[in-house]
């Protein structure tokens, strides 16, 4: 049991309790999905949305661009930033696994510190300040811990899932590095390459985005965010091009040419439309 889990805990059903709509949480000390939905909802009721339902979505993102934009540290205990609104980013981030050094309402140092430590390992420019997508990066219970192991790809697809949060996180929002190429992490590769290819991006890999998609190699010139994306997808399908630069170097050439002719796409080094489809929709997800 985390004793500052279940402060949180019981500060949630203290204060948030008497809403018909409040979804009580259990004090038991343990973080799970239901003390994350409570704090959402009491984050929603904090931001104003008329329907909390503990969901974390684009009605909370846009509620917290208009009321709650920029959150960070302040010296004055008596600034105008809202007492609860503290207790809840200090209560989700016990949650999470990230000591703020207390449960005081007050956005301190030691609250700042544990921003930067979650932005640190997220992958994101560590500037101490809760924006939108740090806050919805924050509510959740997936892990943004790394430790390498023994399969170096695990350390290569944790790179990558932090470029895209570092290149991307703002616009489509925050996956966790840990090195484990899940669903989520899929359909933010898609949506990197949607945003750079001027598409809808709703993470699906559809007739749309192929027709969009550009035809590149070692002789074209600019596309660098391309590129990246391309040395991603070629790193999570097992094909490393080295450190993701959106350089078209030889490893790059090479790494490409080895996918092509292990999937008999007529191996010639340019991505085209149909090796972009085969690098995109080829990976599998746990």
């Amino acid at each position: 049991m985390d004793t500052r889990v279940l402060q949180t805990q019981e500060w949630l059903n203290d204060n948030y309790g008497q809403h018909v709509n409040f979804p009580s949480v259990t004090p038991d000390g343990m973080t799970g999905q239901s003390t994350f939905r409570a704090l959402i909802w009491a984050l929603q009721y904090e931001s104003h949305i008329a329907s909390p339902d503990g969901i974390f979505g684009n009605a909370t993102i846009n509620a917290l661009k208009k009321y709650y934009p920029t959150l960070q540290a302040s010296p004055d205990p008596n600034s105008a930033l809202p007492q609860n609104i503290v207790y809840i980013l200090q209560g989700s981030l016990w949650c999470k696994g990230i000591s703020p050094g207390g449960f005081t309402g007050v956005f301190g140092q030691n609250t700042a510190n544990a921003i930067g430590r979650f932005q640190t390992d997220a992958g994101i420019s560590a500037d101490y300040i809760v924006r939108p997508y740090v806050w919805q990066g924050i509510m959740n219970t997936d892990s943004y811990s790394f430790s390498p192991t023994n399969d170096i790809y695990d350390t290569y697809r944790h790179e990558v899932q932090k470029g895209l949060n570092k290149y991307y996180g703002e616009q489509i929002g925050l996956i966790a590095p840990n090195g484990i190429w899940e669903r989520k992490s899929q359909t933010n590769l898609i949506k990197a390459a949607q945003l750079e290819w001027n598409t809808a991006a709703d993470g699906k890999w559809g007739d749309d985005t192929i027709s969009k998609a550009p035809t590149i190699s070692k002789n074209t010139s600019g596309y660098t965010n391309s590129k990246r994306i391309l040395q991603w997808a070629l790193t999570i399908n097992g094909f490393y091009p080295g450190i993701a630069d959106g350089i078209w170097g030889t490893a790059t050439y090479n790494a490409l040419y080895n996918f092509q002719d292990f999937l008999c796409l007529g191996a010639d080094g340019i991505c085209g439309k149909q090796t972009w489809a085969s690098l995109m929709t080829s990976i599998g997800w746990s």
